[in-house]
């Protein structure tokens, strides 16, 4: 595992937990006045020399086990990326948990509102350890003037860039959700940055505020939609989604010929629709793109029968040429004998729990009931895998 452009080129700050990374699978350290932002950028430095030479560091196991098993990691990810679209130096800021949403696979760290389920109603039961401490609440900055000192501190080192290659991601929880963080953030120089991204679920509470958004990035701005189903059935894999929210945050995208993209995270509920979904965006001319689920386990496609991932291709099967193609080459490499039946009782406690939570029903036209329904019966004892 020689280099890593993540590490490179790519800067995490997560504002509401007082920590910073260079990347999203690696270990935080302390954000404060010593551990300021050029501090972590001298340290990422020598991580990223380390792996040049062909270390192994602590901390990135995640890639090199993933690499280690014959699949593309994130660092080979970003290495395509910036093959297809050039170097852009990025920072992603993470500016609290507060969120309207509880989706099937988030956690209370990046949600309020899966932490306030816990906090009420405590952890889902016949669920592995990993999950339950997936579900953990951490420890939260709450406050106002470490956000500003550390916004503050990125905004002097920005100042002294000689040129706008920077890439700004704003994410959340629900960025649209934080005002008075992003306040801030309009203070930051447009004429060294490139490009502004935010994150939303696509349908916050509070449009209002987005015209401020629009106002101050401009022709840099770009929102990034998370959507993993047709509009009719998103709120399914994840909760809290309005679709009449989310038809005017699209009005407001097309007036102002905003640029926009859909990511989408693959799971047991969302991988029935991918067909159906994929032509959806393309008939809207929305690029898109899938992203593997990093937990709980019991929700990942990996888990899931050939029977049932076959009933999928075939139900999608006219418009199957539109899914992309890493997905569709290794969709039915599974079989049955592979299939991990503890997981499988796991899914279905989960999902009957999340969906009693969330007070989300199924609609019976879609194979995922029967999938749900199958579930059932393994967990009873009456069904073979088939």
């Amino acid at each position: 595992m020689n280099g890593c452009k993540y590490i490179h080129n790519q800067r995490v700050l997560q504002l509401h937990m007082g920590s910073a990374r260079s990347c999203c699978k690696r270990p935080s350290t302390v954000f404060n006045e010593t551990q300021n932002y050029e501090w972590h950028l001298m340290e990422w430095q020598k991580q990223q020399t380390a792996l040049n030479l062909g270390s192994k560091l602590e901390g990135c196991e995640y890639c090199w086990h993933a690499e280690d098993q014959g699949k593309k990691s994130f660092r080979q990810q970003k290495d395509q990326l910036e093959a297809q679209y050039g170097t852009r130096p990025s920072t992603e800021f993470f500016l609290s948990n507060a969120c309207n949403f509880q989706c099937a696979y988030c956690s209370p760290k990046f949600s309020s509102t899966w932490a306030r389920s816990i906090k009420e109603l405590g952890h889902f039961d016949n669920i592995s350890d990993a999950t339950k401490q997936n579900h953990e609440i951490p420890q939260f900055v709450k406050d106002q003037a470490y956000f500003d000192r550390g916004l503050a501190d990125f905004n002097t080192w920005l100042s002294k860039q000689e040129d706008d290659s920077q890439v700004i991601s704003i994410l959340g929880g629900e960025p649209l959700m934080q005002k008075k963080t992003l306040l801030r953030m309009l203070e930051f120089p447009m004429d060294k940055i490139k490009a502004i991204r935010i994150n939303t679920n696509g349908s916050p509470p509070n449009l209002n505020f987005l015209n401020d958004i629009i106002h101050w990035a401009g022709s840099k701005l770009h929102l990034t939609l998370s959507l993993d189903c047709r509009p009719e059935y998103n709120h399914i894999p994840r909760a809290g989604f309005d679709r009449n929210q989310f038809n005017l945050l699209m009005e407001i995208v097309n007036k102002n010929h905003i640029p926009h993209s859909i990511i989408s995270t693959l799971s047991v509920l969302s991988i029935w629709d991918i067909g159906k979904f994929s032509r959806w965006c393309h008939e809207r001319s929305i690029q898109h793109e899938f992203y593997p689920l990093q937990n709980p386990d019991c929700l990942d496609v990996s888990i899931l029968p050939y029977s049932f991932l076959n009933n999928i291709h075939k139900i999608n099967w006219d418009d199957w040429h539109l899914v992309p193609e890493n997905i569709r080459a290794n969709f039915l490499s599974k079989s049955d004998h592979t299939t991990d039946l503890n997981l499988l009782r796991e899914s279905y406690h989960y999902l009957t729990e999340y969906f009693r939570r969330c007070n989300i029903i199924v609609p019976d036209n879609i194979v995922l009931k029967q999938h749900i329904e199958w579930l059932a019966e393994l967990v009873s004892g009456h069904s073979l895998l088939g």
